[in-house]
């Protein structure tokens, strides 16, 4: 059961924790993501990831969680990193352009043989209705405004 200043800390929370201390950590870019930073080469050496794995673990005991197995939080760590060490994983920040990118020629590329196309069926036209609507007067005389006479002294 983890810790963090005497409340339970979830498996999931626990985690998070260890994500945003890896993000503020010097190997990555600084951009707030799991972004190595550029001058780290890949995949990353013991020494870097032993550094890496002991700030993260400087950090939880100064934010006061306790209870946890340093070996698991360790294993988690050189999985995270790891994984964004792979191809492109965690190359480049977000918003920054692509770098020796080829542009595509069009021109080039083979031009797929075609499939002999299937005769089609003509298609069928649809009839279009016409609907006339005559509108009719519902009554050939009208009401009076008033059917009793006005009264000035009101009713009798």
């Amino acid at each position: 059961m983890i810790t963090e200043n005497g409340v339970e800390l979830s498996t999931n929370q626990f985690y998070k924790r260890i994500k945003s201390i890896l993000k503020a950590d010097p190997a990555m870019d600084g951009s707030g993501h799991l972004y190595l930073h550029p001058d780290q080469q890949k995949p990353l050496d013991e020494i870097v990831l032993a550094s890496v794995q002991a700030h993260t673990l400087e950090a939880l005991r100064g934010m006061g969680i306790d209870r946890f197995d340093e070996e698991k939080v360790k294993q988690f760590i050189s999985v995270v990193l790891h994984y964004i060490t792979l191809p492109r994983r965690g190359g480049r920040a977000p918003g920054t352009p692509r770098l020796n990118k080829k542009p595509k020629n069009k021109a080039k590329q083979k031009a797929k043989p075609q499939k002999p196309q299937k005769p089609q069926k003509p298609r069928r036209q649809e009839e279009v209705r016409v609907v006339q609507v005559t509108v009719k007067k519902a009554r050939s005389f009208h009401y009076p405004r008033d059917l009793t006479p006005a009264t000035p002294g009101g009713d009798v």
